[in-house]
C-alpha cells in the first residue's frame, strides 16, 4: 500500500493512518482482502485480477487518497511463456492468456525486468533513458513511457545484453493501460 506521498507505511499499524481509515474500517479492509484472494479478485502479493475488484477497493478504502491511478499491463504473446513459470499471481494471470480490457487508454510502453515472485524493476530504475535515445532512437512520450511497439521490443532486446548493466533479470516490452476506477453511476453513489 502506497500513499498519495509514495511512502509505505513504516508498519502494518501505520496503515490506517496512511489510508484515512479508522480501525473498524481497516479491519473491513483485511476482511476485504482475505476474501479477495481467497476468490478471483486479488493475487498475491499486489494484483488486482479484476477491474470490478480494483474499482471496489479505491471505492471502499481508499476514498481519502487522491492521485491514486490504476495501470494494467499487457505482455507480448511471444513473452507469455517466461511468465507463466512465475508462482505468483502475475504466472497465473499470464497463463490465462486473457486480453487486456478496451475500457482502458493507452499510455505506452515499458521495459520491465521480473524477478521472481512477480517484483518488478523498470528501464528508469536502471537510468537506461540516455541510452535509449542516443543509441536506439526513442523519444519518449508525455507520460516518460516508449510510445511505439518495435521501440520497446527494440529496447527489451538491448536491456537483455550483458554489456548493457541492467539488473540480470529478463526484460520486456509492456503495454500500459490506464483504468478508470470510478466507472459507473452506481459505483459513484456508493453500489456495488
Amino acid at each position: 500500500m502506497w500513499s498519495d506521498g509514495g511512502t509505505r507505511p513504516a508498519t502494518l499499524a501505520d496503515a490506517p493512518k496512511e489510508l484515512k481509515l479508522t480501525e473498524s474500517q481497516f479491519d473491513d479492509l483485511r476482511s476485504w482482502v482475505d476474501r479477495a484472494l481467497a476468490s478471483s479478485d486479488l493475487g498475491w502479493p499486489n494484483v488486482f485480477l479484476n477491474l470490478r475488484a480494483a474499482r471496489e477497493f479505491k471505492r471502499r478504502f481508499m476514498h481519502a487518497i487522491s492521485g491514486v491511478h490504476l495501470i494494467g499491463l499487457a505482455i507480448a504473446s511471444d513473452d507469455v511463456e517466461e511468465f507463466t513459470s512465475d508462482p505468483s499471481s502475475m504466472g497465473d494471470v499470464a497463463s490465462k492468456r486473457l486480453p487486456p480490457d478496451d475500457s482502458g487508454v493507452f499510455v505506452g510502453f515499458d521495459v520491465l525486468g521480473m524477478e521472481y515472485g512477480a517484483s518488478f524493476h523498470t528501464f528508469s530504475c536502471n537510468g537506461l533513458e540516455k541510452d535509449y535515445v542516443e543509441k536506439l532512437g526513442i523519444i519518449f512520450n508525455a507520460h516518460g513511457l516508449i510510445p511505439d511497439q518495435d521501440q520497446a521490443l527494440a529496447a527489451a532486446e538491448y536491456t537483455n545484453r550483458d554489456e548493457t548493466r541492467a539488473e540480470p533479470v529478463p526484460w520486456f516490452a509492456v503495454k500500459l493501460y490506464e483504468y478508470d476506477l470510478v466507472n459507473s453511476v452506481s459505483e459513484v453513489s456508493g453500489g456495488v
